[in-house]
């Protein structure tokens, strides 16, 4: 996808960098309806901490506390100590956020810059574990985005875990 950008001469690039499975360890330890899941994954699309208080302060949540910082947790990579002090004793989470460090830590080599945003799950319920996008300041939406999932190919007639991305070429072709 970085390549693909470069070929482009979209520079410089920003790479957001989350991961769905710290969302998902957090709603694995709560009893939540499907409506509820639901509703939760709204607010966070929307950002909304009013939203996500108004919830907590309506639901009982065994980890109100974590989903509260998880919508806070943004910004460079220095951001995943606080997240694995915060989620250290959920292992799931814990693994999802040692999957970040180290993505984050190939990447520092690349002509990209590396931003973290622990709160996005993208429109896609299928995304299982990181999720990407690519910006750049010229352009007012992500140019390519992507992400890991398990299973969805399942439905397809073989599962196999993939990891994929696409790009917007309509809006790329416009833009340019």
């Amino acid at each position: 996808m970085l390549e693909s950008l470069k070929l482009l001469s979209i520079d410089p690039i920003v790479l957001s960098l989350g991961n769905v499975a710290i969302f998902n360890a957090l709603i694995a330890q709560e009893s939540l309806s499907g409506e509820q899941v639901a509703k939760l994954r709204q607010i966070f699309a929307r950002r909304s901490t009013p939203d996500l208080t108004e919830f907590i302060g309506t639901t009982t949540l065994n980890n109100a506390d974590k989903f509260s910082t998880l919508m806070k947790l943004e910004g460079d990579a220095s951001i995943l100590d606080k997240a694995l002090g915060v989620f250290s004793n959920l292992p799931e989470a814990k693994s999802a956020i040692e999957d970040l460090i180290k993505i984050s830590t190939q990447l520092s080599t690349a002509d990209v810059e590396v931003m973290i945003d622990l709160a996005e799950l993208k429109a896609y319920e299928y995304h299982t574990g990181v999720v990407f996008s690519a910006y750049n300041e010229d352009y007012s939406k992500a140019l390519a985005q992507g992400g890991r999932y398990n299973g969805l190919s399942a439905s397809f007639g073989k599962a196999r875990a993939a990891t994929g991305f696409s790009f917007d070429l309509k809006f790329l072709s416009q833009a340019q």
